[in-house]
Protein backbone atom coordinates (compact mmCIF):
# COMPACT_ATOMS: atom_id res chain seq x y z
CA UNK A 1 0.00 0.00 0.00
CA UNK A 2 0.88 3.65 -0.45
CA UNK A 3 2.45 5.60 2.57
CA UNK A 4 1.49 8.85 0.97
CA UNK A 5 -1.02 9.89 -1.60
CA UNK A 6 -0.93 12.91 -3.77
CA UNK A 7 -4.02 14.26 -6.33
CA UNK A 8 -2.75 16.78 -8.49
CA UNK A 9 -4.18 17.35 -11.77
CA UNK A 10 -6.91 15.02 -11.75
CA UNK A 11 -4.59 11.92 -11.35
CA UNK A 12 -4.25 10.08 -8.09
CA UNK A 13 -0.62 9.36 -7.29
CA UNK A 14 0.73 6.96 -4.59
CA UNK A 15 4.82 6.40 -3.18
CA UNK A 16 5.93 3.67 -1.34
CA UNK A 17 9.23 2.48 -0.14
CA UNK A 18 11.64 3.55 2.90
CA UNK A 19 11.82 6.71 4.38
CA UNK A 20 14.30 9.50 2.97
CA UNK A 21 16.34 11.53 5.01
CA UNK A 22 14.30 14.64 6.25
CA UNK A 23 15.05 17.97 7.35
CA UNK A 24 13.45 21.04 8.79
CA UNK A 25 14.12 24.91 9.29
CA UNK A 26 11.73 26.35 11.20
CA UNK A 27 11.70 30.33 11.16
CA UNK A 28 14.56 32.71 12.85
CA UNK A 29 13.56 33.63 16.38
CA UNK A 30 15.00 35.59 19.38
CA UNK A 31 14.85 34.66 23.25
CA UNK A 32 14.32 37.98 24.48
CA UNK A 33 13.98 41.53 23.04
CA UNK A 34 16.71 43.33 24.99
CA UNK A 35 19.65 40.98 24.01
CA UNK A 36 21.11 37.74 23.91
CA UNK A 37 19.86 34.12 24.98
CA UNK A 38 21.52 30.40 24.92
CA UNK A 39 19.38 27.37 24.00
CA UNK A 40 20.07 24.47 26.28
CA UNK A 41 18.49 22.25 25.49
CA UNK A 42 15.19 20.65 23.19
CA UNK A 43 12.56 18.12 23.16
CA UNK A 44 12.08 16.64 19.13
CA UNK A 45 8.19 14.75 19.18
CA UNK A 46 8.77 12.07 16.55
CA UNK A 47 7.44 8.82 15.64
CA UNK A 48 10.30 6.80 14.55
CA UNK A 49 13.89 7.32 13.34
CA UNK A 50 16.41 9.56 14.84
CA UNK A 51 16.32 13.32 15.16
CA UNK A 52 19.37 15.31 15.02
CA UNK A 53 19.44 19.03 15.69
CA UNK A 54 21.68 21.97 14.26
CA UNK A 55 21.66 25.66 15.83
CA UNK A 56 22.21 28.28 14.07
CA UNK A 57 23.22 31.47 15.42
CA UNK A 58 23.48 35.21 14.39
CA UNK A 59 23.17 38.80 15.86
CA UNK A 60 20.35 40.32 13.63
CA UNK A 61 17.90 39.09 11.56
CA UNK A 62 18.96 38.44 7.84
CA UNK A 63 22.61 38.46 8.74
CA UNK A 64 24.91 35.53 8.66
CA UNK A 65 24.10 32.49 10.56
CA UNK A 66 26.97 30.48 12.04
CA UNK A 67 25.94 26.47 12.34
CA UNK A 68 26.82 24.40 14.99
CA UNK A 69 27.42 20.49 14.09
CA UNK A 70 24.46 18.25 14.71
CA UNK A 71 23.19 17.30 18.73
CA UNK A 72 22.31 14.33 18.96
CA UNK A 73 19.15 12.84 20.95
CA UNK A 74 20.37 11.67 24.52
CA UNK A 75 18.86 8.59 26.60
CA UNK A 76 16.26 10.59 28.12
CA UNK A 77 14.99 11.95 24.98
CA UNK A 78 16.47 15.62 24.81
CA UNK A 79 19.00 17.18 22.82
CA UNK A 80 20.89 18.87 24.87
CA UNK A 81 23.79 22.13 23.83
CA UNK A 82 25.18 25.23 24.68
CA UNK A 83 24.25 27.87 22.17
CA UNK A 84 24.74 31.54 22.95
CA UNK A 85 23.08 34.03 20.57
CA UNK A 86 20.84 37.22 19.80
CA UNK A 87 19.17 35.29 17.29
CA UNK A 88 18.66 31.86 16.72
CA UNK A 89 17.58 29.15 13.89
CA UNK A 90 17.17 25.51 14.03
CA UNK A 91 17.86 22.74 11.68
CA UNK A 92 15.97 19.22 12.42
CA UNK A 93 17.29 16.47 11.17
CA UNK A 94 15.53 13.29 10.52
CA UNK A 95 17.00 10.33 10.04
CA UNK A 96 15.90 5.90 9.62
CA UNK A 97 12.36 4.50 9.43
CA UNK A 98 10.27 8.13 11.11
CA UNK A 99 6.67 8.43 9.87
CA UNK A 100 6.10 11.76 11.57
CA UNK A 101 7.28 14.69 13.11
CA UNK A 102 5.04 16.68 15.05
CA UNK A 103 6.96 19.26 17.24
CA UNK A 104 9.74 20.97 19.01
CA UNK A 105 10.67 22.23 22.60
CA UNK A 106 13.06 24.86 22.66
CA UNK A 107 14.18 25.55 26.33
CA UNK A 108 16.39 28.63 26.43
CA UNK A 109 16.99 31.55 28.76
CA UNK A 110 18.30 35.18 28.19
CA UNK A 111 22.16 35.62 29.29
CA UNK A 112 22.82 39.51 29.59
CA UNK A 113 20.91 43.20 27.70
CA UNK A 114 23.30 43.29 24.83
Amino acid sequence: LPQTGLVQGGYVAGFGGPALDGTFEPAAFQITDAGRGILTKALIVHEGGTPALSVGVGEQFGSAVTWSNPHPKQSDGFIRMREPGRTHRTRISMSGDWQRLEAMDIYATPVGAS
